[in-house]
């Protein structure tokens, strides 16, 4: 596998939900870090560049276009990653473009832009981290370029409005539903056929997200049985929940928790932290 390394190297871990607010450079109105790759054979591989925000809300407005190289200090980068919280809070955000390079959306890249109504993804897309799109209420569609599913989390599109939709190329659905995660989203491909759950929701929402223990649970129809993992692997709590209900567990120490949803044979996860 591999691996990246932030420079400069101000944070090897980040728990979901937090954001290291910190970039290296800017050009264009658009802020950078840099990324360098690790080489399969030992060393430093190619270094490319991850959008960032400036250190504030509200950093970017309009209609942004991302390029797919960017020079500086005499070096050329290629743009391969839209950082934790790159667009998170944007309010004036109409739209975005993403060049070919761009393999991983982080978490909450475009959280929380309400006039965000569509996005495309490039083929080149290989990871999404959660709740990329959370509280995007406005947006309709998400254009997948890829022919074959790439990595998703259990919450990679929460938090969006119940009515989007995400489309595929042409006759690409069997696919996407035949893998675990994107059967239960709301797919239809750009031939106007439907994916295999429709008019439900795609994934187990849990919010907000850090909380204060008290939490809302949005899931599909019916009743679900609710366990509560710590890092431990210890169940704090189990209970049975209808699709859209209140979970308290303010009983629980502040840190990371690991929540599972099954039911008639569907099972969907989530990461919780309490603070």
């Amino acid at each position: 596998m591999k691996k990246l390394f932030l420079i400069p190297m101000v944070a090897a871990l980040l728990l979901a939900g937090q954001q290291a607010f910190a970039y290296e450079f800017e050009v264009d109105g658009i802020y950078y870090n840099k990324l360098v790759h690790e080489d399969p054979n030992g060393g430093c591989g190619e270094t490319t560049l991850s959008v960032q925000n400036a250190d504030h809300d509200g950093t970017y407005s309009g209609d942004v276009v991302i390029p797919e190289t960017v020079e500086f200090d005499g070096q050329i980068f290629r743009v391969t990653s839209i950082g934790i919280k790159a667009f998170n809070n944007c309010p004036d955000l109409t739209s975005v473009s993403l060049p070919y390079n761009i393999n991983v959306i982080n978490y909450m890249a475009f959280g929380n832009c309400p006039q965000l109504k569509e996005i495309v993804l490039p083929e080149t897309m290989t990871l999404m981290d959660e709740y990329a799109f959370y509280g995007c209420q406005q947006l309709q569609f998400i254009y997948i370029s890829n022919t074959m599913p790439f990595t998703i989390e259990p919450a990679s599109f929460g938090g969006i409005n119940t009515s989007y939709q995400i489309v595929v190329p042409c006759d690409c659905l069997p696919a996407f539903d035949s893998d675990t995660l994107w059967r239960i989203l709301p797919l239809i491909d750009d031939c106007g056929n439907i994916g295999i759950v429709e008019n439900e929701p795609a994934v187990l929402d849990v919010y907000p997200n850090p909380s204060n223990g008290q939490v809302n649970l949005n899931l599909g129809e019916g009743r679900w049985d609710i366990e509560v993992y710590d890092l431990t692997g210890r169940v704090v709590y189990r209970g049975r929940h209808e699709s859209q209900s209140l979970l308290d567990l303010g009983q629980c120490p502040k840190g990371l928790y690991f929540l599972k949803a099954t039911n008639d044979g569907h099972e969907v996860t989530a990461k919780l932290t309490i603070q």
